[in-house]
């Protein structure tokens, strides 16, 4: 049997594209995990697909009184990225394991604030979509030898249709 070099040289091609697509895909989530693995739990995941500024998650906590938590400030489980990657996370996906329930988050991008309240699910993924639109430069101020440039925008946060996590 002749084999074609042509045809094993474009195969091999489309599996080194595949590769790093596939790899792509993995380098930009982020997984907190602070619970017991043999409890029941499911995953939030806050994304952005647009990759414009840099926003924050905080997650409802119930006590005497109630605070939402900086979830930014814990320490991320990454996969395939390097610490100085997790530094700058903007735009990319936050996945958050919560027991099965109603939980109330919030996104925060400077001073702009919305809230979501999700229904996590045993063994899913709930994905909160994220969108920053409208974005308009308002000005730029010199201040202290920098220059500081003020922006208005719209945010949305949007809660898709589940999927089973797979590890």
């Amino acid at each position: 049997m002749k084999r074609n070099p042509v045809v094993a040289l474009l195969f091999m091609m489309f599996l080194i594209t595949l590769f790093f697509v596939g790899c792509s895909g993995i380098a930009n989530r982020y997984i907190y995990d602070q619970l017991p693995d043999n409890i029941p739990k499911g995953y939030v995941e806050f994304y952005e697909d647009a990759n414009t500024f840099r926003w924050e998650v905080w997650k409802y906590q119930n006590g005497t009184y109630g605070k939402f938590e900086k979830l930014d400030n814990i320490l991320w489980r990454n996969e395939g990225t390097s610490l100085a990657d997790r530094l700058t996370r903007q735009g990319q996906r936050r996945m958050i394991a919560e027991r099965p329930g109603l939980h109330l988050f919030q996104v925060r991008l400077g001073l702009a604030v919305k809230e979501v309240k999700v229904e996590v699910i045993e063994g899913m993924i709930i994905p909160v979509s994220v969108v920053i639109d409208d974005i308009k430069a308002l000005g730029t101020t010199s201040s202290f030898n920098r220059e500081v440039t003020e922006y208005s925008f719209n945010m949305f946060l949007s809660i898709k249709k589940h999927t089973p996590f797979v590890k």
